[in-house]
């Protein structure tokens, strides 16, 4: 028989852990998934609704000629004029123009200028 090699065998010394019981551990993982799946679904329905513009729901002919009117209203009368007395109107027509997808860098530049902002 050959002679036999000494063998190193590791001894955990440190402190022991115990492992959570797998009866109590269920009802976390249960909750955890079920976390997990809530806010997927919320994450889900929060884009389906905040990508949703009542603009696209228009006949191209129509959207097109509200959003010109629109970004006009804005050019034309409120642009030139910091009378208080239509800057609501200003506002809502800013807000408005935001909602079309044809508004790009431009469009938004105007209609941030009549956007309300904090004086402090």
């Amino acid at each position: 028989m050959p002679p036999q090699k000494p063998r190193l065998c590791v001894v955990n010394s440190g402190p022991q852990v115990d492992e959570p019981d797998p009866i109590e551990a269920a009802p976390m993982k249960r909750w955890a998934a079920f976390g997990g799946i809530l806010l997927l679904a919320g994450t889900g329905i929060w884009f389906l609704v905040a990508n949703h513009s009542p603009m696209r729901d228009l006949p191209e002919t129509q959207r097109k000629t509200l959003f010109e009117r629109t970004q006009a209203n804005l050019r034309d009368i409120c642009a030139p004029t910091v009378d208080a007395s239509i800057h609501a109107f200003c506002r809502q027509q800013a807000e408005l123009l935001l909602q079309f997808q044809e508004c790009e860098a431009d469009c938004q530049r105007l209609a941030s200028e009549h956007l309300f902002r904090p004086t402090r």
